[in-house]
Formats: C-alpha cells, structure tokens, sequence
C-alpha cells in the first residue's frame, strides 16, 4: 500500500511499482479501474492485496497491460467506452489524461454518442415480445407451453455434476453472448419467471416442471433439483446458473467457449485449476468443502473434455 490507501484494484502502476508518489493522477488511473469494473464486470489487474504476491499480476500492472478480452463481448460496448478507459489507464502518469481531459471526452464525445446510439435503437425499436405480456400473471397457455421432457433431463443431468463442472459452466454462461444464447432459452426464463423479479423461486421452479408433465417427482426431490441448480446456495436461481443448467442440451458448450471459461477461472494461466482459482472466482460464495476435491487432483487444460 505504498504511498496511498484504498482498494487494491485501483491501485496505479507507480504506486505499485514504488517509482513515484500519490497524484491526482492517481485519481484518473481509479476511474478508469471503475468504469472497466461497470462495463467488463471483473478486475483488470487485482482483485486485492494478496495478488501483488503473483508475479504475474504485479507485473501486468506495472506495465499497464490492458486487454479487452472475452469479459467485454457481447455487452454492446461502444469504441468511446474503450477510448475512455485507454485514456484512464495509461502506465506514464505524464501520458494519463488529466482529470479535465477525461471530463472533457465524456461531456464531448461519449456521452453525445450514447444519445445518438439512444435515438437510432428507439426509433428502430421492434414490438415487445409477446412473454411480456399479462399472461406472466396468469396459468401459461398451452401456446406459450415451449417446456419438453428435454429440458427436464437437461436438469437432471446439470444437478448431478460435480462441483467444478458446474463452476465452468456458470462462467461459461456469465461469458457468452447474448445474441448466442437465442431466444427460445431467454423466453424459458421469462416464462418460468412469473413473478418477474429476475431470479427463479422455489414455487416458480415446481410450477414450471410440472407444466413439463413430470409426474414422479416429490417435494423432497423438487429441493433437491432447486439446490442442485443454486450454485451460490443463494435461495434463488439467478440467469446464469439456469442457463448453465440447459446450455449443453441447447448445444451452446463448445470447445473454445469451454476453453475460454478455463482460462477466465485460471487468471494466471498455470494450465490448471486450483482451490485458490475457484476462491477467487466465486469470492464470498466460495466454499472450502466445495473445493476439497481440488487439492490432490487439479484439473489441467487437456483434461476440459473430461469435465
């Protein structure tokens, strides 16, 4: 923490190299870690003070490497929001913009582009989709009825995976993009949403499958299914982890998009996956029983087809 205070992921290049004091400089390098945290969703140096100890990480600050990688597809993220954090995160102070400098670009360019952007998409806008409708509020329709005995199975299958298989497939799911997914998948949740609060309750999961015509399943095992599928033992089931659940009946796991999911778990690119990644990875939601497997048997890259 030399010469200043604060988060680790803010931390400047000079700070953490040592090479010069704390400057309002600083202070732009932080907006720019800020921005990339609210466009990209992750980090692109530390995750916190422990990470300056990985070589790897340190050195990537201190040289400024910034990439936008996987993280910042399919966000529609414009070129403005690019120049923007390029302009924050420079490794020269010198070279970094100025406070004045970034405010001027985000009054005079991006925001003026975001307006624009704004306009074209209303006026282009298509008609709201039909799962939109009242029909939320209501016993679903047999026409709105896109549940099979598939998507069951899909289900059951995902809820038997061990641990770290589902791991990569809920960062697979946070990664792909949107126009990927497809519509069919989106309009599931919709539907099984009923009360449109943007997760899956308990009710909302037992109504759905029995919309499914599964007979044989009893309130014992429906818990068991809602658990197997709450990845983050949060209570709810949030879109990632239901999209995780169907993504391999649905043909999305592929092998670039499973290799892409490792490597995003591996942030160092060891070659293979630690308890410490899945650590850092699921942060508060991590469990040292969930990763127990991990500490004798590490799962390296040749061995994906495997999860």
């Amino acid at each position: 923490k030399k010469g200043g205070t604060g988060a680790a992921y803010c931390l400047s290049p000079e700070i953490a190299a040592g090479t010069a004091p704390y400057s309002a400089k600083c202070d732009v390098w932080s907006i720019g870690v800020m921005i990339w945290v609210l466009l990209a969703g992750d980090v692109p140096f530390l995750k916190d003070y422990s990470d300056l100890k990985i070589d790897a990480k340190k050195e990537k600050l201190i040289k400024a490497q910034i990439q936008f990688g996987i993280t910042w597809r399919g966000r529609g993220i414009t070129s403005f929001a690019k120049d923007f954090v390029k302009g924050c995160l420079k490794q020269k102070p010198e070279d970094r913009w100025s406070s004045e400098e970034a405010l001027e670009f985000l009054q005079d360019k991006w925001i003026p582009a975001l307006k624009e952007k704004g306009l074209r998409e209303a006026a282009t806008e298509a008609t709201p989709s039909p799962v939109l409708d009242n029909a939320f509020t209501s016993k679903m329709s047999k026409e709105q009825k896109i549940f099979d005995h598939d998507i069951f199975q899909d289900i059951m299958n995902f809820i038997d995976y061990g641990f770290l298989r589902k791991t990569v497939l809920i960062t697979m799911a946070h990664m792909i993009d949107r126009q990927d997914i497809g519509e069919q998948l989106s309009d599931f949740f919709l539907l099984v949403d009923i009360d449109q609060t943007g997760t899956i309750s308990p009710h909302e999961l037992k109504s759905a499958i029995e919309n499914m015509n599964v007979t044989n399943i009893d309130d014992c095992q429906m818990e068991k299914v809602f658990a197997g599928i709450d990845h983050d033992r949060s209570g709810e089931i949030h879109y990632a982890e239901f999209l995780a659940a169907l993504m391999e009946g649905a043909g999305l796991v592929t092998e670039e998009r499973l290799s892409d999911a490792f490597d995003r778990i591996d942030s160092v690119g060891k070659g293979y996956i630690t308890c410490m990644d899945l650590k850092h990875i699921l942060g508060k939601n991590y469990n040292k029983e969930m990763g127990t497997f991990t500490r004798t048997d590490r799962l390296v890259t040749t061995n994906l087809s495997c999860l």
